[in-house]
């Protein structure tokens, strides 16, 4: 059987000169010298100020800091995409705020500003905040993010989960949030990156990490822990170590998918898939819908992609949606196949001749 992931992490021998600074250290969390180090160092791998990084426990902690740092209006409604991970509702919910769910655009996979403007005329309440989610790692377009601030005074967040870090546009305006979960490009095994060129509301991020006991005039507000331990900013730093060899990988792969499906009438992959860009998932869209059960008699582990859409999950039964076509197509007509840094390029010619035997052989 193919698998559809297998994470490689760095090994115990790429991270021995880092657990080695740990034990001499003696400083194993609350905001260590590993931590410092792999935000000083990100900082200039993208070229922004060191104060434009802030990192977290996980891309959720990290989307919830940001969320509740921005002080909105209690109880007030966020537009997010329907077609999304659990994670971006939970986020919004746990923070206490109300979901409002909008179809997303049939290319991106995403809600666009025009989205958002209609959607706002449908809300059951008052806006404070809009999430767009970089779908499967496709970057969004921010600066119409920004001109969208700027005409209604709404504030933007952008779940960036799974867009290779070299991808993200930071801005002054518009916050972005990555994971480094394991399955990530770039990866802490588990951990969140906050990217806003704004210190200032950076530094409120960071001590509301840590309980808020850094703010020098004490605990002002409700927050928690959610600090990256040493450990993680070990694997962190070794995975920066790695990044040619690991974008190298994942590229390949990428290509060969594309190669073995970009004329194909079934088969739709991302844009730039293969050619513009790489990712840790490969993600397509198919003109009929796939059996992941049919898949794994053939040898081939497949998965819908995110359970079909949050919305349909029962926390979200009963939230407030514009209606959601292009998300009911897409829970229905996309799939993840099998991706991971080493999967050779007979096992993608394998995958990809079975799917397509697949599909032919229910269309």
């Amino acid at each position: 059987m193919i698998p559809t992931a297998k994470p490689k992490l760095p090994s115990a021998d790429a991270l021995l000169t880092y657990l080695r600074q740990i034990d001499e250290n003696r400083y194993y969390t609350n905001l260590g010298p590993l931590v410092r180090t792999f935000e000083k160092r990100f900082a200039g791998w993208v070229d922004i100020g060191e104060g434009d990084v802030v990192t977290a426990s996980n891309g959720t902690a990290i989307m919830e800091l940001a969320i509740t740092a921005l002080d909105l209006p209690p109880e007030s409604y966020v537009i997010l995409p329907s077609w999304t991970f659990i994670a971006t509702a939970q986020a919004v919910t746990r923070c206490g705020f109300k979901p409002f769910f909008a179809d997303v655009d049939s290319e991106s996979w995403a809600i666009t500003p025009d989205i958002v403007r209609a959607a706002l005329k449908k809300c059951p309440g008052p806006v404070s905040l809009v999430l767009p989610v970089a779908a499967f790692g496709l970057p969004l377009d921010v600066a119409s993010w920004e001109a969208f601030m700027d005409e209604t005074g709404i504030s933007v967040l952008i779940d960036a989960a799974a867009v290779s870090p070299l991808e993200v546009k930071v801005s002054d305006k518009v916050i972005s949030t990555l994971s480094l979960h394991a399955t990530k490009v770039l990866n802490a095994g588990e951990g969140g990156l906050l990217l806003y060129k704004n210190p200032e509301f950076n530094t409120r991020v960071r001590e509301m990490s840590n309980f808020d006991l850094l703010h020098p005039e004490g605990v002002s507000r409700a927050s928690g822990n959610s600090k990256m331990s040493e450990y993680h900013a070990a694997v962190a730093l070794a995975s920066l170590d790695e990044w040619d060899e690991v974008a190298r990988d994942f590229m390949r792969v990428a290509k060969r998918y594309h190669e073995n499906l970009e004329n194909e009438e079934l088969v739709t992959l991302r844009p730039g898939y293969g050619t513009l860009r790489f990712n840790s998932s490969c993600i397509v869209e198919t003109k009929t819908p796939v059996n992941p059960a049919r898949m794994a008699d053939l040898g081939v582990a497949v998965r819908h992609s995110w359970r079909q859409g949050c919305y349909r999950e029962p926390l979200y039964q009963n939230a407030a949606r514009t209606d959601l076509p292009v998300s009911e197509h897409l829970a229905a007509h996309t799939t993840g196949l099998p991706c991971f840094r080493d999967l050779s390029d007979a096992d993608i010619d394998k995958v990809c001749a079975i799917l397509l035997a697949h599909l032919r052989e229910n269309s």
